[in-house]
Parts: structure tokens; C-alpha cells; sequence
């Protein structure tokens, strides 16, 4: 019975990672790993092996750094420069301190726009640019909220 109590609420902290992915509050597969952790090591190890926490420590990785690299990548490709990538970065981090939980891409997008036109002096190529920014992190999401649900199965088959 304590074994159930502890995998339903281990359950209940990992769902807290889809609020946090939807809501873009704090790095949920890490979270979510870190979850996983506290369980393996309450449970000994017997339900969840340093292997199996590899490759959830894995998963998780991948999706926290996918999700910045793609609004970054989006932008690129459509034309923003290394200084407006910047601006863009700090952007995001006011944006997401100011207006959580949607002022990180609120900030991407300006500060890609505002560098793009102040340095550049390029108007089209900025919007261009900046929206480029935001489908790129719509894109990491995407694949965050993907990589949350293989996380979550895979926990789920490695400790029962």
C-alpha cells in the first residue's frame, strides 16, 4: 500500500510538469526529473534503475534545450542577426519575470523587432525575424509537451 501512495503522488508532482510546459513557469521536464529522482532514491532504487534514470534524464535535457534553441533557430532562419538574437534572449527573460506565463515570447518577439529596426533599420524584415522567434518556441513547446508524455509513459513502465 505505501509503494501505490507513493507512485500516486509522484504522479500528481509529475503532472504539475504540464502546467508548468503549458504555462511556461519553470523548466518542467527538469522538474519532472527531479521528481523522478526524489522517487528512485525514497524507493531504493527497486522500481527505477540509474539506466532508466538516464534516459528520463535524457528526455529531459533534450526537451529543456530544444525548447530555447528552436525560438532561437526560427529566428535565424528568418532573418534576424546575432545581436537581435541577443536582444531577443533578454527579452524574454524580462518578459517571462514581468508577464509570466506568456511574456517570455511577448519578449522574444520584441526584442527581436526593436534590434532588428534600431540597428538594422529594416521594418518587414523585422516582423519577419520576430515572428519567426515565437514559431520557433511554439514549435518547443510542441515538442516539450511530446517529450513530457513519453517522460511520463516511460516512468510509468519502468516502475510498474
Amino acid at each position: 500500500m505505501d509503494q501505490l501512495l507513493l507512485v500516486i503522488l509522484i504522479i500528481i508532482f509529475l503532472l504539475a510538469g504540464v502546467v508548468s510546459t503549458v504555462l511556461l513557469i519553470f523548466p518542467s521536464l527538469a522538474f519532472m526529473f527531479i521528481v523522478s529522482f526524489i522517487y528512485a532514491l525514497i524507493d531504493h532504487f527497486q522500481h527505477l534503475s540509474a539506466l532508466e534514470l538516464g534516459i528520463l534524464a535524457a528526455i529531459a535535457a533534450s526537451g529543456e534545450v530544444l525548447d530555447y534553441i528552436l525560438g532561437f533557430l526560427g529566428a535565424k532562419i528568418s532573418g534576424a542577426r546575432f545581436k537581435s538574437l541577443l536582444w531577443g534572449a533578454l527579452g524574454m527573460i524580462v518578459g517571462l519575470i514581468l508577464y509570466p506565463p506568456f511574456g517570455g515570447l511577448a519578449g522574444l518577439f520584441l526584442g527581436i523587432v526593436i534590434s532588428e529596426i534600431i540597428i538594422f533599420k529594416k521594418g518587414f524584415k523585422s516582423l519577419k525575424a520576430g515572428f519567426g522567434g515565437v514559431l520557433g518556441s511554439i514549435a518547443g513547446l510542441i515538442i516539450k509537451i511530446i517529450l513530457f508524455f513519453l517522460f511520463l509513459v516511460l516512468f510509468l513502465i519502468f516502475i510498474l
